[in-house]
């Protein structure tokens, strides 16, 4: 038989329950607000940051501007603002290493990457001691969400020189449907002789096998190449090994026959690369079709 509970003890039990529930409800808070102040402190930390960053990218200091980009591009920040700051850098070459004392063998240097949030300077990769090359890089790791701005800037006539060529040489390497065809129309329509001819130049240093038929269409309109220039695209064609061998030959059927030679040297040098080279194929075809 069940012994009735005295009313000390049951007092005592439900004081028990009380306690327990009580401190359920106060963990239950705790955690909620916890989990709000981690979701609302995130994006307002994420947020100062990248404002930092921005700002600093008008810095009078080169590692200042340099390591904003960096730190930029590893965020793959692609508002607009981010964007143009990035690509006015692109022709800063300001170098951490030599301000006076103020570089980056400096106790401020290293302040202020205790301010970024203790980023050590062996962290710091050699493009981010350039603001260019961060810059540069910074667009590269973007990719295809900073495509717009910099055809946007790709075809701004009044824009420098260098930075357009540059962002001719960063478009061309980002894997975009945009990024050739934008390149190819910005040296056919541009009427600067220097911009045309430097950015054909990098978009044949830097765009391998897919910018093969643009290159030619190029060509077609461009004027006569250096012995220098011709030779490093000859080179660089080569390089694009047998991905290059399907779009150089229909070339051998122009009717240029400056395109037609470039396409032969370009096989010839994918040949050199290996005996058992599709170019070896395709440049015996050709000779075989060509008149006796």
């Amino acid at each position: 038989m069940k012994t009735p509970k005295s009313p000390i003890v049951e007092k005592q039990s439900q004081g028990n329950n009380r306690a327990g529930r009580e401190r359920r409800l106060f963990i239950v808070i705790f955690a909620g607000v916890a989990a709000i102040a981690v979701l609302i402190g995130i994006p307002m930390w994420y947020f100062g940051q990248t404002e930092t960053s921005i700002r600093d990218l008008r810095s009078e200091k080169a590692y200042k501007r340099a390591i904003s980009a960096w730190r930029l591009g590893l965020a793959r920040e692609s508002s607009e603002r981010a964007l143009r700051g990035l690509i006015n850098l692109l022709d800063d070459r300001g170098s951490s290493k030599h301000e006076g004392g103020e570089g980056i063998d400096s106790p401020e240097y290293r302040e202020y990457l205790d301010y970024l949030g203790g980023v050590a300077p062996a962290d710091i990769p050699p493009e981010a001691l350039s603001p260019d090359t961060a810059a540069e890089g910074a667009l590269l790791r973007i990719g295809k969400p900073a495509v717009d701005v910099l055809v946007d800037t790709l075809n701004e006539e009044g824009a420098r020189v260098d930075v357009r060529v540059v962002v001719a040489g960063v478009l061309v390497r980002i894997d975009d449907p945009r990024s050739v065809p934008a390149v190819t129309e910005a040296i056919l329509h541009s009427d600067d002789a220097t911009f045309r001819s430097s950015a054909f130049m990098a978009m044949g240093r830097h765009g391998g096998h897919r910018v093969i038929p643009s290159l030619m269409r190029c060509l077609e309109s461009h004027e006569d190449l250096s012995h220098v220039d011709r030779a490093l695209l000859v080179f660089w064609m080569g390089e694009t090994g047998e991905l290059g061998v399907q779009p150089l030959a229909p070339f051998l059927r122009h009717p240029n026959s400056a395109i037609r030679e470039l396409a032969r040297e370009s096989l010839h040098a994918i040949a050199r690369r290996s005996e058992h080279s599709r170019a070896n194929q395709v440049l015996q075809d050709a000779r075989q079709r060509e008149p006796s």
